[in-house]
């Protein structure tokens, strides 16, 4: 075997060592993707599941929450800030569900659209966009606009 030969297969150990090397690579890639995925998505239930609990957990929050989506000009003015808090929570909870998990985007609809069909739930949403982008901006509008063409298709 002269050294022509054996350059030639060091050459193909190397292109094999490559090869499977970015095979490795690829394959982690694809876990990472997959665990960080899941985080968000578990990140996302916790972010939700605290807001909720906040209702849940507190009369006065669900009163609050309650009167404030459907009678807004009731509230005093402590009333008024931190129904405002709490809608701005809510608004950034929604905007989190956008920006971290596209495939979602569809399914907020069921929970937009009942929230800022209210007085004090538009009301919040109206004084909250310009926290937002455009683009969010519009994906909630359209939600809304959505459920509302559903209902009045539905009315008639």
């Amino acid at each position: 075997m002269t050294i022509q030969d054996l350059g030639n297969i060091g050459e193909l150990v190397a292109a094999l060592a490559t090869v499977f090397t970015l095979a490795y690579l690829a394959l982690q890639i694809r876990l990472n993707t997959r665990a960080l995925d899941q985080a968000l998505e578990r990140g996302s239930v916790e972010d939700a599941g605290r807001w909720r609990d906040k209702v849940i957990q507190s009369q006065d929050v669900a009163n609050l929450y309650l009167k404030g989506l459907r009678e807004p000009e009731s509230l005093d003015q402590t009333e008024k800030f931190r129904f405002r808090m709490l809608m701005e929570e809510l608004f950034l909870h929604w905007h989190y569900e956008y920006k971290t998990r596209p495939h979602s985007r569809q399914g907020q609809a069921p929970f937009v659209a009942p929230v800022l069909s209210t007085p004090g739930g538009a009301q919040s949403w109206q004084r909250s966009k310009p926290l937002f982008s455009s683009e969010f901006i519009e994906h909630i509008d359209r939600a809304v606009n959505a459920k509302e063409a559903d209902r009045a298709a539905s009315a008639t």
